[in-house]
């Protein structure tokens, strides 16, 4: 297990909101490909989670550049990306001790996920972004894979 495979799971779930768990492991077949992001129509790369907390697949958008880097590393490794949890958690404490900060653990990627796309959805900085506050909240929940919004506003305090 090395740190630049911890580095790509680290940002997997930091740009897709991705738990630990479903980013330890992505399987060929779960790469689908890019498309647009319908609320902000910048091109993202699409990855379809299936072993998901409570079952729901749902599929998360990742930068064009960490869907390539993906890609070359799921084919370096035959086709499927496993790490266990463990092992990756290990890693990212290691590399926030060796870069002077506090982390509290794998899950903050998702604190700023959620942080980071709500203020892209409520920005109207493009004709399609510009979402109520409620609205917001609600699709940053589903793409996190949450069944309620009030889930999401903790990631939001």
């Amino acid at each position: 297990f090395s740190q630049p495979v911890a580095a790509l799971i680290a940002r997997i779930q930091h740009e897709g909101g991705a738990r630990c768990r479903e980013a330890c492991r992505i399987a060929e077949e779960q790469l689908r490909g890019l498309a647009s992001d319908p609320f902000t129509g910048r091109m993202t790369g699409q990855i379809h989670l299936t072993d998901t907390k409570g079952g729901k697949p749902r599929t998360i958008q990742v930068s064009t550049g960490l869907y390539t880097d993906l890609e070359k590393t799921i084919a370096f490794h035959g086709g499927v990306l496993h790490v266990s949890m463990g092992s990756d958690a290990k890693a990212v404490r290691q590399a926030a001790a060796r870069a002077g900060e506090a982390l509290g653990g794998t899950h903050a990627f998702r604190y700023c996920f959620a942080r980071r796309r709500y203020k892209e959805l409520t920005m109207s900085l493009t004709e399609k972004a510009g979402l109520t506050h409620e609205a917001a909240i609600q699709q940053v929940s589903w793409e996190m894979g949450h069944e309620r919004a009030s889930i999401t506003m903790l990631y939001l305090r």
